[in-house]
């Protein structure tokens, strides 16, 4: 990946960590999820593998990390973090290597993960996805760790 866009995701990661920072600060205790689609997810995974203003939970819809295993990415997911990731079968814009490479990294780093591969779901968001943040979300406002428990 070309330095100028290492520099821009760098940019994105220290606007994200500040705003994780300024919802802390503004209501205390009560928990952050950070939920993205694409971009967004790969956005959020790679926030969480910084282990700067981690959120409670993570829930990447279709995502996976930027770049390439090779590349000087960081690594330092906070053991238990709760993550969700998914991905359809034949997405064109995110792999599903790209996916599973995500989901290794993630198994390795400690993460409590649910991940869910759609076949023939096109490049959007699915119900049982929607579901499933639902069921984080209402998780995490009972004071409970996220069960996972929507349905497939």
């Amino acid at each position: 990946m070309c330095a100028k866009t290492w520099a821009e995701l760098g940019t994105s990661l220290q606007h994200l960590a500040s705003l994780v920072e300024s919802l802390r600060d503004q209501v205390p205790g009560a928990p952050v999820v950070l939920a993205g689609f694409s971009q967004g997810a790969c956005l959020a995974l790679e926030h969480a593998f910084t282990g700067k203003a981690t959120p409670d939970a993570v829930v990447a819809l279709t995502g996976c990390r930027v770049g390439v295993a090779e590349d000087d990415r960081p690594s330092m997911l906070r053991p238990g973090l709760p993550v969700y990731l998914s991905a359809g079968r034949e997405d064109p814009w995110i792999p599903l290597p790209a996916f599973a490479q995500a989901a290794v990294e993630l198994g390795a780093s400690g993460a409590n993960l649910r991940m869910d591969v759609f076949p023939d779901r096109p490049h959007e968001v699915s119900a049982p996805e929607i579901a499933m943040l639902d069921c984080i979300l209402s998780d995490l406002a009972a004071g409970r760790a996220p069960a996972f428990g929507g349905a497939r």
